[in-house]
């Protein structure tokens, strides 16, 4: 792929954040749901229920194809920073939760953390 291919494909999969994703059922019929997305260059990350069969299908056959659709006013994403987390932690019985609050030094370092390092040195 030559440069300029590398920086369109890139600038379309950043600038949407929906897509249509088909997949094989196990009858060889094709199913396409859209869903949500976001990009990590060019791996894409989308959440699907895990009881569904949209998983089901990709865990049959790996084979998928999928179209990004432009953004509508309809979707944003949201970058959310927790100041207090409610846990529900029914392994110490049923509805025990704590309440976990976060500094900024909390958020920083995950943040710091989360970075990616593509030239395979660590940060």
């Amino acid at each position: 792929m030559n440069g300029r291919t590398k920086d369109l494909v890139l600038r379309v999969l950043d600038s949407h954040r929906i897509m249509a994703i088909a997949t094989n059922r196990p009858d060889g019929w094709p199913q396409v749901t859209t869903v949500g997305y976001i990009s990590d260059g060019f791996m894409l990350y989308c959440f699907v229920a895990a009881n569904s069969q949209k998983r089901a299908n990709i865990l049959l056959d790996a084979r998928v194809s999928a179209a990004a659709h432009p953004s509508s006013d309809l979707v944003s994403l949201l970058r959310l920073e927790p100041e207090i987390f409610s846990l529900l932690d029914y392994s110490k019985g049923f509805g025990h939760s704590e309440l976990i609050t976060f500094s900024d030094r909390d958020l920083d370092l995950h943040l710091a953390d989360q970075l990616h390092r593509w030239d395979g040195q660590a940060h």
